[in-house]
């Protein structure tokens, strides 16, 4: 108990530190490192949510930190804890790692480095740890005070001289949130266009794309534009239909818990939402698949083991890896694609994240498989299929540079090298 209020204390004073720093003007301490850390034993109650907010740190840092592969705590666990100081930056819909970058007089490395972040790709909700801080806030800075004459040593009054500038701190009350405009509200509003949108001026693909919670790519092919269009304003633009259901992430949430409530498993909804990773990041906004697991029912593995879902039973491209969650199968086009393991089909859909038309199959005991780049679909949500059924055919859907099958295996929380799964992989 002692060694927990210590450290609470010694987080609570690196605040204050840099609070009254910000507030006297004067330079901050040097930053501390990401990979710098104390330990903390987790005691009942803890949950990663709350272990953020005490120590001022982000939760990608202690997944980094810590090598996690789920976000559940068990008391008695010990944490290490990276401190940060600077910035904590929020991201917002819209924002990337060059943006924030520039803002803050950083580079896209460090941030990666500080956050222990493996690609440079960001979220809506993050919290980011920003190791070398500007000089001002991100927000427009205030007009400097006017200049102020001091008396002079011998009598009448010298040179006017510019007062310090003293930093200004942006407060958001909790009131203000439920005014800000989301993905939801902003489709509601389409209503009112014939379900257009109508740009306006100072609009760009991505601000627009991040309005509707899309992918900018999905807009810009939607509507027939290329990478270099220039929008007008006054310009209509056709607003696809979102592929989930909006979903706004509660704080101490876990993926397990969020999938058995919504009918589904962890693998669709990574899928649908271009997760690399198990990891949900409170009040960011996913998207949820269709409910296609009916509550109490448990796959029936049919049979042990798991099968090759081509006839071809070799690799073509990519193997497992960390960047790379997958198994690149022989696939040419119009092969078929068949089930590794009998199960229920808890995603059959175009997913917008690269993987094309996608089949996710949900097996006995957290077992999952995905399907990916397929040309077309042969099963429907909520299907049983046996060890060996038809899924689909073979394509190029998605962000693929030919036809081949990236294939998935979960269990649980955690992917695991389907060549380690499949014969002779």
């Amino acid at each position: 108990m002692l060694r927990r209020t210590l450290l609470s204390h010694a987080a609570h004073a690196l605040k204050i530190t840099l609070l009254a720093a910000l507030i006297l003007g004067v330079n901050p301490p040097t930053p501390v490192h990401a990979t710098e850390t104390i330990p903390y034993k987790v005691v009942p109650g803890d949950n990663l949510t709350s272990i953020v907010e005490r120590f001022s740190t982000s939760l990608l840092a202690i997944h980094g930190a810590n090598n996690l592969k789920s976000q559940t705590l068990f008391p008695g666990q010990v944490l290490l804890i990276p401190i940060l100081s600077g910035t904590i930056h929020t991201v917002t819909r819209g924002e990337t790692l060059m943006a924030l970058a520039n803002i803050y007089g950083s580079t896209m490395e460090a941030i990666m480095e500080a956050n222990f972040l493996t690609r440079s790709t960001i979220v809506n909700g993050m919290r980011l740890a920003i190791p070398i801080a500007a000089s001002s806030p991100p927000a427009a800075a205030p007009e400097p005070p006017a200049a102020v004459a001091q008396p002079a040593a011998s009598g009448g009054l010298a040179a006017p001289t510019a007062a310090e500038p003293v930093a200004q701190a942006v407060i958001i009350q909790p009131d203000q949130l439920a005014k800000v405009e989301t993905p939801q509200t902003a489709r509601e509003k389409l209503a009112a266009t014939n379900g257009l949108y109508i740009v306006q001026p100072l609009d760009a693909i991505n601000q627009i794309a991040a309005k509707f919670n899309l992918p900018p790519y999905v807009l810009r092919r939607f509507n027939k534009l290329g990478n270099n269009s220039t929008l007008r304003p006054g310009q209509k633009l056709k607003i696809p239909a979102p592929l989930g259901i909006p979903y706004l992430v509660q704080p101490g949430e876990s993926f397990a818990g969020l999938a058995l409530r919504s009918g589904t498993n962890i693998l669709s909804i990574m899928s649908l939402n271009g997760m690399t990773i198990p990891l949900l990041m409170e009040r960011s906004e996913i998207a949820l698949p269709p409910a296609c697991l009916p509550a109490g029912v448990t796959a029936d593995p049919g049979s042990r083991g798991f099968g090759w879902p081509t006839t071809y039973s070799s690799r073509s491209g990519n193997g497992y890896s960390n960047r790379h969650r997958g198994y690149d199968v022989t696939a040419p086009y119009n092969t078929p694609v068949y089930a590794s393991k009998g199960g229920i089909v808890a995603l059959a859909q175009w997913t917008e994240w690269g993987f094309g038309n996608t089949i996710v199959l949900d097996h006995a005991k957290g077992w999952q498989t995905l399907y990916a780049h397929l040309d077309s679909i042969a099963v429907s949500c909520g299907q049983t299929v046996a060890k060996g059924d038809l899924l689909g055919i073979s394509g190029s859907t998605g962000n693929s540079t030919g036809p081949h099958l990236h294939f998935e295996i979960m269990q649980r929380e955690t992917h695991v090298d389907p060549a380690d799964y499949l014969t002779g992989g």
